[in-house]
């Protein structure tokens, strides 16, 4: 009997690879970074907090299913520079981000305006703004013209003294969505209940949405600072309104002092929360923190990248602290910008410290905006004791009246 042989039907390589080295080792790059790539996403995770929890609630995903779109705002009566052509000049636009709940159930709900930091865009929270928008929200996020990363080199920190009023047009144009019967956020917005949220150079814009004397935006009824440059600040420009405020800082920021924008707040603001995360960093607010989760102190690598941009844009700027508010009405007050000059040791995992954003952030806003008094007692409560008794990170305190 002859005996024949089974050809096996699996192969080391595609067939298109058998014979060819180099596509072997092309392969074998391919696969090495997709195995790498997997292993970024599943490691150096932060555990969960247990179950029984309102803090491993806060992580939760709401009810609704996150739609998500984009618009564009555009101010033809305001002009800016061309990109690379300071002679031209062009109406000032700016694409929108937008998330919020895909249902049909069209009650309106909470409006939260994100700005973004020096060089970043409106996507740059997304990890706060699909949950928010999960739970009903309404969250809007421009990138603004000048002070975004798709200015590249030409990006000027001035600009965001025009930014409350690109605000201000923002929610003129979502107010009016939500009032047209063919939009997909018609009626999905509640005017009363509109917050406005900001990272890094985005919170100083959101403190002057809250704050500030003549720029102010009176339809915002709460504003969070995450990592926000408030030194420059005096208690005269912080208590020109009383609004709910949320400001949250990291330890071991290396862009802005926790000591000089943070700690100082506690004798400038009345009733002001303040939330401290040991630790944290600045990088750790972002979405793009979740890269270097690896890195001891993730602010050592965004230094290194941002200072050559900080630096040209120093040589072209003149200082802009009396438009802030005033220095002789005694609003501001003249500050060196300490912008990576700060001693900062090792950093917790930035996933952590966006967990934790996650938390104060949502339970803040539970707090102003939830319809059921029960519940918004319930999340101001966990905001001002069970948030720090379950994570041992972070430390809240009440600025005095």
């Amino acid at each position: 009997m002859t005996r024949i042989a089974k050809r096996s039907t699996m192969r080391s390589w595609p067939r298109w690879a058998e014979s060819n080295p180099m596509k072997k080792l092309l392969l074998a790059v391919l696969l090495f970074g997709l195995t790498l790539a997997a292993f970024a996403v599943v490691s150096h995770r932060p555990s969960m907090p247990p179950e029984n929890t309102l803090s491993y609630e806060l992580l939760q995903p709401g009810p609704f299913e996150v739609a998500t779109g984009t618009m564009e705002l555009v101010d033809p009566s305001r002009f800016v520079a061309a990109p690379g052509d300071p002679s031209s000049t062009s109406e000032r636009r700016m694409p929108v981000h937008l998330w919020y709940p895909r249902s049909e159930n069209h009650s309106p709900q909470p409006l939260l305006i994100y700005s973004h930091g020096f060089m970043s865009t409106g996507e740059g929270v997304a990890y706060l703004t699909e949950v928010l928008a999960s739970q009903g929200y309404v969250v809007a996020a421009p990138d603004f013209p000048i002070t975004g990363r798709s200015r590249g080199e030409e990006a000027n920190s001035r600009d965001v003294l025009n930014q409350p009023r690109d605000v201000a047009l923002l929610i003129d144009a979502l107010l009016a969505r939500s009032q047209d019967e063919s939009d997909a956020l018609y009626r999905r917005i509640d005017g009363e209940r509109i917050a406005a949220i900001g990272y890094s150079l985005g919170a100083l814009n959101t403190l002057l949405l809250g704050f500030h004397p003549t720029l102010q935006e009176p339809r915002i009824k709460a504003v969070i600072s995450l990592a926000g440059p408030t030194a420059v600040f005096t208690r005269k420009f912080l208590n020109t309104r009383a609004i709910p405020f949320m400001a949250i800082a990291a330890t071991e920021d290396a862009f802005v002092g926790y000591e000089a924008n943070f700690l100082s707040l506690r004798d400038k603001v009345d009733d002001a929360i303040l939330v401290t995360f040991e630790r944290g960093s600045h990088l750790g607010f972002a979405e793009e923190g979740k890269w270097v989760r690896w890195f001891d102190q993730p602010d050592s690598l965004a230094c290194d990248l941002a200072m050559d941009t900080i630096d040209k844009n120093r040589k072209s700027e003149e200082p802009w602290y009396d438009e802030l508010g005033g220095i002789e009405e005694g609003y501001v007050q003249k500050v060196d910008p300490d912008v990576c000059e700060n001693e900062v040791s090792s950093a917790m995992n930035p996933l952590r410290q966006q967990q934790l954003t996650l938390m104060a952030v949502r339970s803040f806003l539970a707090c102003q905006f939830e319809e059921d008094p029960t519940e918004r007692a319930r999340w101001c409560d966990y905001l001002s004791g069970a948030f720090a008794r379950e994570n041992e990170e972070i430390s809240v305190g009440r600025a005095a009246r």
